[in-house]
């Protein structure tokens, strides 16, 4: 056995994901079976998975299905999501191999080209506000590319998933209010969504997924969470993360007034995966108590308030 540790949920896991000494033995194992170079390993960034740095390559082991992630749609969704962009001439990081090791558990990977650049969510706040328009212009280049139909790639159907007995089970965990829940639900059912208007979405474009170089290109890193899904899932992202800079949401979004980037941010907080679980979790970024709210107008009235405060 190459891997020693017992993973038996997610707390497990999240102690180990980052332990080179823990991985080590699976990493070398995985270099030499794909004829890649050894070197020293070194952690990158924290996320769902365990991902290290290895000489010029990055190397992404997936949580195994016994930590309690969806392992498989993760690991497809990436290896769909990155082979994409890269047909599509973007910036991202080439995948150099991929496969599944069967050891103690099954850990799917990823090898990648490391892409030598910083996270932007480490630049933004330094950047004066005609740097942050750029950037707008920039990514919105990069998202116009992503942002178009494709084929079905995880078997996650759109809006049968956000609006299924788990998903708002997992939302009256989080501590949702049940008016707030129920016209959460009929608002999504009241909407226009079938195969003709999704898209492609990285589904987590945060800005710490993205890579700023030396020559001020971006990289869009991380595709685990890509979903077919409407365009204000990823749009959402984009403004949220960027603390709806005015600069940048200019740059990004080009002439838009304020109700219709509310609009946009409404309804992709809605209907996100995961952008409602942020919303739940607001005061942490000092956004909207979401679990605060008796309804969805009550939550459009409060983003009103605070996009419009940010961007004065």
């Amino acid at each position: 056995m190459l891997f020693s540790k017992i993973i038996e949920d997610e707390k497990a896991w999240a102690e180990i994901k980052n332990d080179i000494d823990v991985f080590k033995p699976l990493i070398s194992y995985i270099l030499k079976n794909e004829q890649l170079s050894q070197n020293n390993i070194s952690n990158v960034k924290q996320c769902t998975n365990a991902v290290f740095k290895v000489g010029n390559l990055i190397i992404k082991i997936f949580a195994p299905n016994e930590s309690g992630h969806d392992t498989e749609r993760g690991y497809k969704s990436e290896l769909f999501g990155q082979t994409r962009a890269l047909s599509l001439g973007l910036t991202v990081p080439k995948i150099l191999a991929s496969g599944i090791i069967k050891d103690k558990y099954d850990f799917p990977y990823i090898v990648t080209e490391y892409i030598n650049g910083i996270e932007l969510n480490g630049l933004f706040s330094n950047f004066e506000n005609n740097k942050k328009y750029d950037l707008g212009l920039k990514l919105r280049k990069i998202t116009d590319k992503l942002n178009t139909p494709c084929e079905q790639f995880n078997n996650i159907e759109y809006p049968e998933v956000i609006v299924s007995d788990g998903y708002n089970g997992w939302l009256i965990d989080l501590g949702y209010k049940k008016r707030f829940l129920d016209e959460r639900t009929k608002y999504i059912r009241s909407l226009d969504i079938n195969k003709n208007n999704l898209v492609f979405c990285h589904g987590d474009m945060a800005i710490c997924n993205i890579l700023y170089d030396s020559n001020e290109e971006l990289h869009i890193i991380d595709f685990a969470c890509s979903v077919l899904a409407p365009i204000c899932v990823d749009h959402v992202y984009v403004a949220f993360w960027t603390d709806f800079n005015k600069s940048f949401i200019n740059g990004y979004f080009g002439e838009i007034s304020i109700d219709e980037l509310i609009e946009i941010c409404f309804n992709g907080f809605l209907l996100s995966i995961n952008g409602i679980d942020f919303l739940a979790n607001g005061l942490e970024y000092g956004f909207i108590d979401g679990k605060s709210c008796e309804s969805i107008e009550d939550f459009k009235v409060q983003l009103k308030e605070y996009i419009i405060k940010k961007m004065i």
